[in-house]
């Protein structure tokens, strides 16, 4: 998985947060709701810009 974000996400969201959220079996689109989330509720102080994507290996 691919993420790109903001220090809007990355500064908010723990690094502990940040893996927890994207280590769970949840659709990417919940992942991507999930950190968002997790950064306006620790205060969203700036924008927050978050891009994800699912990689998948070429067989």
């Amino acid at each position: 998985m691919l993420v790109l974000s903001t220090d809007g996400l990355s500064k908010m969201v723990s690094g502990k947060t940040l893996l927890s959220i994207l280590n769970a079996t949840t659709p990417i689109e919940e992942k991507t709701e999930a950190l968002i989330r997790a950064a306006l509720d620790s205060g969203g102080k700036d924008n927050i810009t978050l891009v994800m994507a699912k990689i998948n290996p070429m067989v």
